[in-house]
This record gives structure tokens, C-alpha cells and sequence, in this order.
């Protein structure tokens, strides 16, 4: 039964008990209808349609190809153009006719999508076309890309993120069929279609509130994965503190954007931004593999830099100089964003500049290590504070994972390695107290109300 129709009940026999009369009863039903929402049934609508799209994509795609090659080469072309006419009648039918229906929309946006790539496939093979695989994408990223902002379609961006994607990203297969991944030659043209992707994400979001739909949830999962791949293989140097600082860019998005979102996956950026920064710091929590990491990617290893590597550099601290001064400048609209993650860049700015003056790795190590027991403290001391169980499960767990890494990395003796996890385990008993005492406080509070 749903939440829906147990509050009508219970409407109805506060109603017959005479606890209500019958025109607030009246009143009561039409408020609980108007709260009813239809958004799970809109998102199953848009999904069968999607799905149905790509079925049906396959199907017409299956039926022309058959028996191709025993049709004339004019026959085979005007054949080709069988799916895009089909796929543009179905979105004009959707865009002009059915524009209020979403699933209507999605459908025949990723129908129409697949329409011109079969087309184009078919073309390109019936007249041999010159042209490689990255050119073919150029065209159907472009010609895919108006209908972002025709229909204002999204369930159709995975999939030309995706293709973009294979502009940065050199896949091919090697032996024994293990993939292969490079640099790509066309990278601007991956950052010119993403660029032309983000005013669609800007557009469906929800500027007046914290709370985003699943749609703009479903938009920064794509756009968050896709970015930072994108990054991984266009970036030469300073990869890592691109890295954060496109991870801090999506943080703050996320504290601006979708702070009131109930769910941590209803969160992607800061979903991705702290686990992101967590790994990070694990890894470089470590004296060797500190000093190897920054060393190989600093951008001080170089006595001449090149003019890529001056443009990347100087960008870099331009934008960072930005971020943090739009940070305090509007530091309200990023409520309760966590100063340790923000200034997490900074820390990494710091952390090159010791590993190049500083010959100690333990100084460096140390500090990386306090920063680490700072941030899985305070999430624990925040998350109780709110309630927020979540957010203290992640700082206990973030705590305990540096304490197993050091207690098989550090060069201390059995004895003290012992006294020191004696400790931190009492620690957590504690906490395990304290928070047990809160439980017990609130259930002690429900007993009494229901006495009264």
C-alpha cells in the first residue's frame, strides 16, 4: 500500500470517529493528493522509453542491413537514409507535438541519436568515405549535440559523453586482447563538445533550492566521470593538482547545489570529491611513495619549462586563485562546506614545494598523516553533531584504514605498534559510548511522550 492511500485511510476514520468533520476530512484528502508526486512513474516511462528506443534502433538497423550487399550501391544509398528520416519524424512528432511528455522526449532524442550514427555508418560503408574513426564522432557529436537544447533531452548525455571520450582517450587492443589506453591527438575537440555540453547541465538545474531531481543527479554522475577521464588523458603536468582542483571546483557545486539532498548519492560531487581526496591522501601519507609521487609530477623538476607546460601552469594558478577567491567571496552559498577538504589543494601546493627543499620524508610524511586523523576526526565530531550517521561512519573508517596502512609500513617495534592501537581502539570505545548515550537519551525521550 502506498504512503498515499494510508494517509487517505487514516483520514477516513479520523473522519468516521468524528475526531474531524467531514469538510476538513475534505480538505485533509485534497492537500494529501496534492502532495502525491508521479516523479517514480515519469522516471519508469523515461526509462521503458529509452530502452524500447535502443531495441528499436537495433531492429531497424538488423532489418536494412540484411541482404545489403545485393542491392545496388543507389538503392543501398538511399536506404541508408531510412533510419535518420525515421528517427527525425519520431522527434518532431515528440518536440512538437508531445513536448509536455518526457518520456515522449528522452525516447525519441536517444532514438534519433542512434537514427543518425546507423545512417551515417551506412553511408560512409556504401560509398567508401574517407575518414577515420575520431572524424566520425566529430560529426555525430555535433550533429547530437542541438538536441540538448531542442528537447532539452538528458538521457541521451552518457552515451555522447561517452563518445567524446574516445577524443581523449587512444583505445586500441593488444595482445591477447588487452586493451590499450593513450593520448588522442583530437583532446580540444573532447573539451569543445564538453563545453557545449555544460550550459545544458546549468539549465536543469534547480537555482532556487539545495534539493536537485534525479535527472540533474543522473547529469553529474556522467559529467563528473566523463571530466575526470577527460583529465587524466589531456592533462601532461601537474595531473594532481588539476585533480583536486577539479575535484574541489565539483565540491563546491555540490555544497551549493545539492547540500539538501537526503541521500550521499543523491551528493555525486562530494560523493566523489572526498572518497577522491581520501584515496589520495592514503597514498601520500606513505615517506616513499610521497617523495616519488610529488617528485614525478612536480612542476619544479623542470630548470626550462616548455610553453605548453608555462600555459599549464599559469592556468592553473589562475584558476585556482579564482576558486578560492569565489569561495570567500560567497562563502555562504557553500554551507557547511569542510574547510580540510577545501583546502586540500592548497596542502598539495605545499607538499611539492617541501619534497623539493625539504630532503626529510618524515616531515612530510607527518604532516600528511595529521591532516588525515584532522579530517576523519572532525567528520566523526561533525556527523554527530547533525545526526549524520554516514558522515561519521566515513570518518571512523577513514581514520582506521591510516592506522592498518601504518601499522604495516612504519619501522616501529611490536611493543609500540601494540600501545599505540591499544589506544586507538579505547578511543573508539569511547566514542562508541558517547554515542550510545545519545541513543539511549533519544529512545528515553520517545518513552516518555508515549506515556503522555
Amino acid at each position: 500500500m502506498s504512503s498515499t492511500q494510508v494517509l487517505l485511510n487514516f483520514t477516513q476514520k479520523i473522519e468516521d470517529k468524528n475526531i474531524v468533520s467531514n469538510d476538513v476530512a475534505i480538505k485533509l484528502r485534497k492537500f494529501i493528493h496534492k502532495l502525491e508526486s508521479t516523479s517514480s512513474w515519469e522516471l519508469f516511462l523515461i526509462i521503458s522509453g529509452i530502452m524500447g528506443a535502443l531495441f528499436a534502433s537495433a531492429g531497424i538497423f538488423a532489418i536494412i542491413s540484411h541482404n545489403w550487399d545485393d542491392f545496388s550501391k543507389h538503392v543501398r544509398g538511399g536506404l541508408s537514409l531510412v533510419p535518420v528520416l525515421t528517427g527525425i519524424f519520431f522527434y518532431y512528432l515528440a518536440v512538437f507535438k508531445h513536448q509536455k511528455s518526457k518520456a515522449w522526449v528522452e525516447a525519441s532524442s536517444m532514438f534519433l541519436m542512434l537514427m543518425i550514427g546507423a545512417s551515417m555508418s551506412l553511408i560512409s560503408q556504401t560509398y567508401q568515405m574517407d575518414g577515420d574513426f575520431n572524424k566520425f564522432i566529430k560529426v555525430w557529436a555535433f550533429l547530437t549535440l542541438p538536441m540538448f537544447y531542442l528537447g532539452r533531452s538528458s538521457g541521451i548525455a552518457l552515451i555522447y559523453l561517452g563518445l567524446i571520450l574516445f577524443l581523449a582517450v587512444d583505445f586500441s587492443i593488444g595482445w591477447w586482447g588487452i586493451p590499450n589506453f593513450g593520448h588522442n591527438e583530437n583532446l580540444y575537440w573532447f573539451w569543445f563538445f564538453l563545453i557545449g555540453f555544460l550550459p545544458h547541465y546549468y539549465m536543469a538545474l534547480n537555482k532556487k533550492s539545495k534539493r536537485q531531481s534525479i535527472r540533474v543527479i543522473y547529469l553529474s554522475y556522467c559529467l563528473y566521470i566523463a571530466l575526470m577521464i577527460g583529465i587524466g588523458f589531456t592533462i601532461k603536468s601537474n595531473f594532481l593538482l588539476w585533480y583536486t582542483l577539479a575535484n574541489l571546483i565539483f565540491y563546491l557545486l555540490g555544497k551549493k547545489y545539492m547540500g539538501n539532498n537526503s541521500s550521499i548519492f543523491g551528493r555525486p560531487f562530494q560523493l566523489f570529491c572526498q572518497l577522491s581526496f581520501s584515496w589520495m591522501l592514503l597514498v601520500l601519507s606513505n615517506k616513499d611513495a610521497v617523495r616519488m609521487v610529488l617528485n614525478e609530477d612536480s612542476f619544479l623538476k623542470h630548470s626550462i619549462w616548455s610553453t605548453t607546460e608555462k600555459i599549464n601552469f599559469f592556468s592553473l594558478m589562475t584558476l585556482m586563485v579564482g576558486v578560492y577567491f569565489v569561495f570567500f567571496k560567497f562563502k555562504k552559498a557553500f554551507e557547511n562546506a569542510s574547510y580540510l577538504v577545501v583546502f586540500v589543494p592548497v596542502l598539495l601546493m605545499i607538499s611539492y614545494l617541501m619534497v623539493y627543499y625539504v630532503e626529510s620524508g618524515w616531515v612530510l610524511s607527518t604532516i600528511m598523516n595529521l591532516y588525515i586523523l584532522f579530517m576523519g576526526f572532525a567528520a566523526m565530531i561533525t556527523g554527530s553533531g547533525k545526526g549524520n550517521v554516514p558522515q561519521m561512519a566515513y570518518g571512523l573508517i577513514f581514520i582506521s584504514m591510516l592506522l592498518w596502512v601504518r601499522y604495516f609500513d612504519t619501522d616501529w617495534n611490536f611493543i609500540v605498534k601494540g600501545i599505540v592501537f591499544l589506544f586507538v581502539g579505547g578511543l573508539f570505545f569511547f566514542i562508541n559510548l558517547l554515542v550510545k548515550g545519545k541513543v539511549d537519551e533519544i529512545e528515553n525521550n520517545k518513552s516518555v511522550e508515549d506515556e503522555d
